[in-house]
Order: structure tokens, then C-alpha cells, then sequence
């Protein structure tokens, strides 16, 4: 469970360890995660040098470039369970670069190295359509328009107890094709809160989307004028993501907790 230090809480993900040589087929990988049925399963290979691997992510339904909570789960299991060495970071080879993990040996909280992904504005053109879809798939005023579009759209609703109680509309949705994460103004002591929703892979809500924080961090940041942020995920489950913008890296911070082991057949 990732970016919590309470089991069953923030973001469950799968954490499969294959043995050192290559990936097996993709169709097996992708079996596994729909087996799994979280937002995302990982699937590390370990490198010849220590504390490196390979690391490719999976949803119910696709293979994505870049997953955050299951990257985080992905060091809390090498770290807690195949006892992986706190004295040098954790190195990740995946579709999106070269991502770290480092640990606070007091806190135990964990750090990932991500790359930025500022966020476009919606072209003039586009901006209705997008806005009649937030309409209705969330059921939010047609003033809350989508803001800026990328990787992820980042919608404006009014406050954090109205994105803490949204509604989402599954077929519609659906018909984004795109993540719709929803940034908006905090509850008390968070400097904003959100929630992710990534229908188009297969996850109609993703419990702590921390990928997404690579577009919600910049936006946030020039918008308050700081780099250091802790951010809140409004899901039922609930999350907590500390985001610290350094450039065109993003770092993302959390706990997380390993509350089961298992072995493949």
C-alpha cells in the first residue's frame, strides 16, 4: 500500500520480482495484472549491479510509461522484504528514463526522482468540449473548466470537500480517454488535494495516482509560488504525497507498507 504508513489505505499495488534474465511475454505479464485487478501491477528485473533493475508497469487492461505509487511500493518491497541495501539508492530503467528511490533511514519515508511533465493549456478550440465532458462525468459546474492537458488533464473544481465528494459518471468518464486527475484548493494544512481517474487503461479510479503529481506539481508550484508541497489525494482511500519541484525533475515523496507475500505459479 503506497503513499500511507497505514495498511489498507492509499494505493494497493502488486510487486512481482521475476528472476534475473529477461522479461517473459508480455501477454503472460499483462495476465498477471488483470489477475491482480489493482490500478497497477510492477514487474522488476534485476540488473547485474546491485540495487538496479528493470521496471515495467501494468493495469488491468494495458502496459503504461509511468506509474508513481507502484514504484514507491516497488523500493518498500525490496527494501523490507529481499532486504535491498539502504546505503545507495535504488536505480530503475523504465519506459520513461532512468527513475531513483532513496530512503529516510529514521522516517522511513521514501523519495522518487521522476521527470517532470508540465502541463499544456487547453487550446482556446478545445476548451468547451473539454468542460462539457468534466460537466458530465463529474457533475461539476461548466466554470470548472479542464485547465491544462498533457500526459493528465487537470481540472479546477471549487474546493477540496467537494473533490473529496465527487461522483464520477463511469460511462462518461470513459469517453475522456485520457487520465482526468482533478487538482483543487486544500483541505486544512495540504496545498491542494486531488483525485485521478485513468478509465482509458482500465482503472476508473486510481486510489493515489503519484504519477500524476509530475503535472499537478509544477502547475501547483508556479500557482503558489513554492517548490515544497504536500499534497492530498481525496480517494475513499486516501493518500499523502509530499512533491518537491527541482527543475524538470519532480520528486515524490511517502510511506508505504508491505501487508502481504506470495509466490507465482
Amino acid at each position: 500500500d503506497a503513499f500511507t504508513g497505514t495498511p489498507y489505505c492509499g494505493n494497493p499495488a502488486c510487486v512481482v520480482l521475476l528472476r534475473p534474465g529477461s522479461y517473459p511475454e508480455e501477454t503472460w505479464m499483462q495476465q498477471v495484472a488483470n489477475e491482480m485487478h489493482l490500478s497497477e501491477t510492477a514487474f522488476l528485473l534485476p540488473h547485474a549491479e546491485p540495487s538496479s533493475y528493470d521496471l515495467r508497469w501494468f493495469t488491468p487492461t494495458a502496459e503504461v510509461d509511468l506509474c508513481g505509487h507502484a514504484t514507491l511500493a516497488s523500493a518498500a518491497v525490496l527494501w523490507d522484504v529481499h532486504d535491498a541495501g539502504l546505503s545507495r539508492p535504488l536505480t530503475f530503467h523504465s519506459k520513461s528514463g532512468v527513475l531513483t528511490a532513496v530512503r529516510d533511514t529514521e522516517s522511513g519515508a521514501i523519495s522518487l526522482d521522476f521527470p517532470a511533465e508540465p502541463a499544456m493549456p487547453v487550446p482556446p478550440e478545445q476548451a468547451g468540449e473539454y468542460a462539457s465532458l468534466l460537466v458530465r462525468a463529474f457533475g461539476l459546474p461548466s466554470r470548472d473548466a479542464v485547465l491544462w492537458v498533457g500526459r493528465n488533464a487537470i481540472g479546477g473544481p471549487g474546493g477540496g470537500d467537494l473533490i473529496a465528494e465527487v461522483t464520477p459518471e463511469a460511462t462518461f468518464v470513459r469517453q475522456a480517454g485520457i487520465p482526468l486527475p482533478e487538482g483543487g484548493p486544500p483541505a486544512a494544512s495540504y496545498d491542494f488535494s486531488s483525485r485521478g481517474f485513468a478509465p482509458c487503461v482500465g482503472v476508473d479510479e486510481d486510489p493515489v495516482c503519484g504519477s500524476a503529481h509530475c503535472a499537478l506539481g509544477p502547475y501547483f508550484a508556479a500557482k503558489l509560488g513554492r517548490a515544497d508541497l504536500l499534497a492530498r489525494v481525496a480517494s475513499p482511500r486516501g493518500g499523502d504525497v509530499r512533491v518537491c519541484v527541482r527543475g524538470d525533475r519532480v520528486q515524490l515523496g511517502g510511506h508505504a507498507v508491505v501487508t502481504m507475500t506470495g509466490q507465482l505459479l
